[in-house]
């Protein structure tokens, strides 16, 4: 430091943070300001500046508690806790469910997850389970909170979202669905595209994740892929809150595909063959009583979480027949 303090030094250094880094530095900036309200613009020797800053500091928050305070709890009620996917993966989804002991073999290759009238998918890295999806639609929701691809949030915002408390298993498992999310590479084709051979997408669905451990500090950067669909309004919305109330994995599954038929969401309908509702869930192949008990268990979640209507469920002819509730009763 030189032995004079110019105010505007200061100023215009910090003018140059980051949006997303602003908050972390309202210490130094209401500190700033009210040693600037005390001793006015002109420069002052570089003791009393140190001095009076130290003091007025000593009056203002800590950096931890204002740490705290920007990443509190999301609010349960939120009604704007949206998020969405693109169109094309509500029915072409990279995410299996999977057994938690087969997900610990950590099996890393190249397979289709996907091939049916929709579309294909094939992943190349780890493969992907529903708490994967859980956590990328949160990610999506932060992304489009602050509107923009590159953004910090905290195991504390995230964990809040989820409605689970921050402890070492937690936060180790959000780490390691990080992990696998950003190693593994999606290949799309959508059926028109099979078909003419015309058009494939490749992309990660999450570019870059770093942690910051004592703090729990993540700073994420989602692929454009999402950002580009979102601005041309090609995604569905789905309610992240209602999504995450939902306890089963094939619940979640079922009800994001639902989401994105637009025939169902227009006349609250829809009919499937079980093999084909089967394969467009990723739901490895069993006995068909075992498909059909698990089917008829998530049809009946959502029945009771008002999202389906009693009369939905599975005929003598293994045809599933959803009919949806009257929007204003939703959950």
């Amino acid at each position: 430091m030189t032995n004079l303090f110019n105010p505007d030094m200061v100023f215009e250094d910090h003018t140059k943070l980051p949006a997303n880094e602003l908050y972390s530095s309202s210490l130094r900036e209401g500190c700033l300001n009210h040693l600037f309200w005390m001793v006015g613009t002109k420069p002052i020797q570089e003791g009393t500046m140190k001095r009076l800053f130290l003091e007025t500091a000593a009056r203002k928050r800590t950096l931890k508690q204002l740490y705290k305070e920007t990443n509190k709890f999301t609010d349960p009620e939120d009604e704007n806790l949206t998020t969405f996917l693109p169109v094309e993966m509500t029915s072409i989804s990279p995410f299996g469910i999977e057994s938690r002991r087969f997900m610990n073999l950590k099996v890393y290759n190249r397979r289709i997850v996907a091939d049916h009238e929709w579309g294909r998918m094939t992943l190349e890295g780890e493969l992907l389970n529903v708490f994967d999806e859980d956590l990328l639609l949160i990610l999506i929701h932060l992304m489009k909170k602050h509107g923009q691809l590159y953004f910090h949030t905290s195991l504390y915002e995230i964990c809040g979202i989820k409605g689970t408390s921050v402890r070492k298993d937690t936060a180790e498992a959000i780490w390691k669905s990080l992990e696998r999310i950003t190693k593994t590479t999606v290949t799309l084709e959508t059926r028109k595209d099979v078909e003419r051979g015309r058009f494939r997408e490749i992309f990660h669905l999450v570019d870059k994740a770093s942690l910051r451990e004592g703090k729990g500090q993540i700073r994420i950067s989602i692929n454009e892929y999402f950002y580009e669909h979102w601005g041309r309004h090609m995604v569905t919305h789905m309610n992240l809150k209602k999504r995450l109330e939902l306890k089963g994995d094939i619940s979640k599954a079922l009800h994001r595909f639902l989401e994105g038929q637009s025939g169902f969401q227009t006349n609250g309908k829809k009919y499937l063959p079980l093999l084909k509702l089967v394969n467009v869930l990723n739901l490895e192949s069993e006995e068909m009583y075992t498909l059909r008990w698990q089917i008829r268990k998530a049809i009946g979640e959502l029945v009771n979480k008002n999202y389906l209507m009693q009369s939905s469920g599975i005929n003598r002819h293994d045809t599933v027949f959803f009919r949806r509730v009257s929007r204003r009763k939703l959950f």
